[in-house]
C-alpha cells in the first residue's frame, strides 16, 4: 500500500483520470464523470473517510451545471483527482486542514472545462472532415481511423498536460506555503457538516423549483436571526 509523501500517489491518480475521461469520451459511460466513482475506491483502499466525504463534496457541488449544448460544467472528476493525492501526500486529516485544499481544487475545475472545450472544437473538425469524406463517397475507413487515432492522441496530450501542470502547481503552492510560511492553515470553521451543507446547494439549485429556494432562503434568513 502506498504511504503518504509518495510522488506515485499523483501517477496513479493521473492514470486513474485518463482512464476515466477515455471511458466517458470514447465509450460513452457517463458515470465516468463523476467524482463518487473516484472516491469509492479511494476510501476503500486508504480507509479514510474523509476522502469519500470530499467526493460527495465536488459530486453536490457543481450539481446544477450539466452538459447542455456547447456548455461545459466545470471538471468535479478533475478536482477531487488533484484534491485526493495531495491530501495523502501532504498527510492532511480532518475537515479544518482539508477546507482550503478543497477550495483550492475546485478552482481547478473550471480549467478542465476549458480543456474539454478546446478538444470538442478539434472534434467539429473532424466530423467536418468526415462528412467531406462521405460526400466524396471513397477513403472513408481510412479517414474514420486516422480520425479515431488523432483524436485519441489530442485527448492523451491534452488531459495528461492538464493534470501533470495543475497537480504541479498546486503541490508547489502547498510546498512552498510549508515552508516559507508555515504549517497549511486550518479552517477553524469548517466540519462537514457544514461543508456539505453548503455544497448541498448546488443539488437544491438542481431541482429548478422556486418553492425550494424560497424555503431555504427563508430557512437560512431565520438561521441568520437566530
Amino acid at each position: 500500500m502506498l504511504s503518504t509523501a509518495d510522488p506515485w500517489l499523483f501517477v496513479f491518480a493521473g492514470v486513474f483520470f485518463l482512464l476515466c475521461r477515455l471511458a466517458y469520451h470514447c465509450l460513452g459511460f457517463s458515470l465516468f464523470r463523476h467524482p463518487i466513482v473516484a472516491g469509492l475506491p479511494c476510501w476503500l483502499f486508504w480507509g479514510d473517510e474523509n476522502l469519500l466525504l470530499a467526493a460527495v463534496f465536488f459530486e453536490l457541488f457543481w450539481l446544477d451545471f450539466f452538459h447542455a449544448g456547447t456548455y461545459v460544467p466545470p471538471d468535479s472528476l478533475a478536482a477531487y483527482l488533484l484534491f485526493a493525492p495531495l491530501v495523502m501526500y501532504f498527510d492532511l486529516r480532518g475537515p479544518t486542514r482539508l477546507a482550503p485544499v478543497l477550495l483550492l481544487c475546485l478552482t481547478f475545475s473550471w480549467f478542465g472545462a476549458w480543456v474539454e472545450m478546446r478538444l470538442r472544437r478539434e472534434r467539429v473538425i473532424h466530423y467536418h472532415r468526415l462528412n467531406q469524406a462521405l460526400d466524396n463517397g471513397h477513403g472513408i475507413c481510412k479517414t474514420a481511423g486516422e480520425i479515431a487515432r488523432k483524436g485519441l492522441c489530442q485527448s492523451f496530450l491534452w488531459w495528461s498536460c492538464f493534470y501533470g501542470l495543475a497537480a504541479l502547481s498546486l503541490w508547489l503552492i502547498l510546498r512552498v506555503w510549508a515552508r516559507f510560511i508555515g504549517p497549511f492553515y486550518q479552517a477553524s470553521w469548517a466540519g462537514w457538516e457544514l461543508l456539505l451543507g453548503f455544497a448541498a446547494l448546488g443539488g437544491l439549485m438542481a431541482l429548478r423549483l422556486p418553492s425550494a429556494w424560497a424555503f431555504f432562503i427563508v430557512c437560512a434568513a431565520a438561521l441568520g436571526c437566530i
